[in-house]
């Protein structure tokens, strides 16, 4: 949390436990009653009884793939967000939806993973392939302004083709205001250091071709909600359903709120199953036990992932491969009990991937259970065509034998 931000939270009586990293949510008699985490700069455990857990992670995991830069923090959205809230939530006994379909890509300044390409493709800009062809027309009716799935499809399929790349963004027909407005004060704002990139690189909207290419996939999903924000685990709320800064303060202002609203009904706090705490704490700092010459950086882990996701889970798919993307997942899982950290900073980057790894294993198993094609950003050979019974969501809820999957409305209550 930012220091001027704490501050006004403390001022308002509220207590804040900054630089601390949840790793478990608590539950008693079936009921949400805290969580477990820890410093990451101080190394200390932390036990918060709650009569009620607003759970406000985020959706996305945005180091599953990477782009051409192969950096997984110069990407599209927030590199910092890795599921976490999925993760935790799921092992708690909360339903997770979208992991089949909240799969996203989008086109990006080559070399710059950033925001921008709503205004970008809405200012009347032309998408350009490597002929010099405008494109999009054969793949959306509403060229580059429209689905972005299509968008995203039709690249890649010109790019198969051998009509790419490169590929641009054509803006010098586009009204001069309207693309200064684009340059220097949407995308700065949407990534800082982008007026310093675009001046490295030479960038000029209004005289020059963007090269752009197709971005990273973001998988994802969300806590499956009632009306309430209460998730199928009492007491257990989640303000993390809606995408982007607007959906992002309405959902998790009135998450808060029935969370409040609940808590005042409730007399006590449920109890801290003490074995658990301390089986979690040992979990934690495991990974500064392990021998470094036994043990494995999180970087390997995270590239490995990297690796597999984008060579078996990328824009066209088939059954087998994801099969196959399955197996090797569940190795690395298998492998993660050998991650090796020194500082507390790798400590925390060892439980990033541990997210990480475990967010991409129920996407490909979410997935799977989906036998179509057309509903996200990917093609499954399989299953080239809609398929009308699948329009509804799919559920993924833990069990002691591993994830069951349902269709339709959450158990909630």
């Amino acid at each position: 949390m930012h220091e001027h931000r704490t501050a006004d939270v403390r001022a308002a009586g509220v207590e804040s436990l900054d630089y601390t990293m949840a790793v478990k949510i608590l539950v008693d008699d079936g009921k949400a009653c805290g969580a477990l985490g820890w410093n990451v700069r101080t190394g200390e455990f932390v036990i918060v009884k709650a009569k009620c857990v607003v759970s406000a992670q985020g959706r996305s995991a945005t180091r599953s793939t990477d782009n051409s830069t192969h950096n997984p923090f110069n990407v599209w959205q927030y590199p910092y967000n890795t599921s976490g809230g999925l993760v935790l939530g799921y092992d708690a006994g909360a339903a997770i939806t979208e992991l089949d379909t909240y799969q996203r890509a989008t086109m990006l300044p080559k070399g710059y993973g950033c925001p921008g390409m709503n205004g970008i493709n809405s200012s009347g800009a032309y998408e350009i392939n490597a002929l010099g062809e405008r494109f999009m027309g054969k793949y959306d009716p509403m060229m580059e302004n429209g689905v972005r799935n299509n968008q995203i499809q039709g690249t890649f399929q010109e790019q198969m083709e051998g009509s790419g790349p490169p590929f641009y963004m054509d803006m010098r027909h586009v009204d001069e205001d309207v693309v200064h407005e684009l340059q220097y004060v949407l995308m700065p704002g949407d990534k800082a250091t982008f007026n310093d990139w675009a001046e490295c690189t030479g960038t000029d909207f209004q005289h020059k071709l963007l090269e752009v290419e197709i971005g990273e996939l973001i998988f994802g999903g969300a806590i499956a909600v009632n009306d309430k924000f209460e998730t199928s685990v009492p007491n257990l709320f989640c303000g993390s359903v809606f995408l982007y800064c607007s959906g992002a303060m309405c959902g998790g202002y009135e998450a808060g709120r029935q969370a409040g609203v609940r808590a005042q009904g409730i007399t006590g706090f449920g109890k801290v199953n003490e074995e658990l705490a301390a089986r979690v704490k040992e979990e934690i700092f495991a990974p500064m036990r392990v021998d470094p010459a036994e043990g494995v950086k999180y970087q390997e882990i995270e590239q490995a992932v990297r690796n597999v996701m984008c060579y078996y889970m990328g824009f066209r798919r088939s059954m087998a491969g994801m099969a196959r993307a399955l197996e090797k997942i569940q190795f690395l899982n298998s492998q993660s009990h050998r991650l090796h950290a020194e500082t507390l900073r790798e400590l925390m980057r060892c439980h990033e991937a541990h997210e990480i790894l475990t967010v991409s294993e129920l996407a490909i198993q979410a997935t799977m259970e989906r036998k179509e094609t057309g509903r996200c950003v990917y093609k499954l050979r399989d299953y080239p065509e809609l398929n009308p019974e699948m329009a509804k969501p799919l559920l993924v809820i833990r069990t002691e034998d591993g994830p069951r999957f349902q269709w339709g409305k959450a158990p909630l209550l």
